[in-house]
């Protein structure tokens, strides 16, 4: 059994109409009919409301059955073909692999914020020390010694510099997997 009939047995199951669970689970008439045709799957967190709202495991609603304890560690040691493999439909492997795609396009984004935040916060470090190195006092003591924060200037630098190279790298990195998604 695909997902969508499983969608349309849960909903029917219950009395529900299309409108009817798509208020519940707070989405639109069409994303449910969507799911029901098998034109388009929900993502992670409307399939947990929909397994709350029927009171169904994840498992029945991905797989089409219980799963058993292996299951998770043959998608996470192989993928999801062998989810297919393992549970005899192509559907549930489709569902199975929008999940894994799903949560490691969220985890490169959260990766991708997270170094573009590094790379800023350097830049203002460097832009820090050179604003303390402008407004610092330089003087020359009676012994005729120079007092100078001269070291601020290559820190300065060297913070900016490291900052705008993350940021770069970040943005790099970002159109190179934009260009391979779009080849194939």
């Amino acid at each position: 059994m695909d997902f969508g009939d499983q969608i349309r047995d849960l909903r029917q199951g219950e009395g529900l109409t299309q409108e009817q669970l798509a208020q519940r689970l707070m989405v639109t008439r069409q994303a449910v009919s969507n799911w029901e045709r098998g034109s388009n799957l929900p993502d992670i967190e409307t399939l947990i409301r929909i397994a709350t709202t029927f009171d169904v495991s994840l498992d029945r609603l991905i797989l089409g059955r219980e799963g058993n304890g292996r299951m998770d560690e043959k998608i996470k040691t192989n993928g999801a073909q062998d989810a297919r493999d393992a549970h005899g439909g192509a559907e549930s492997g489709k569902l199975a692999e929008k999940l894994i795609r799903d949560g490691s396009e969220g985890r490169r984004a959260r990766t991708n914020m997270a170094t573009v935040a590094i790379g800023c916060a350097l830049m203002v470090m460097g832009a820090l020390c050179a604003f303390v190195k402008v407004n610092s006092v330089e003087y020359v003591d009676a012994a005729g010694v120079l007092h100078e924060s001269f070291f601020l200037v290559p820190m300065a630098w060297a913070f900016f510099l490291a900052g705008l190279l993350t940021v770069v790298a970040a943005g790099v990195s970002r159109l190179v997997r934009a260009s391979r998604e779009r080849r194939g």
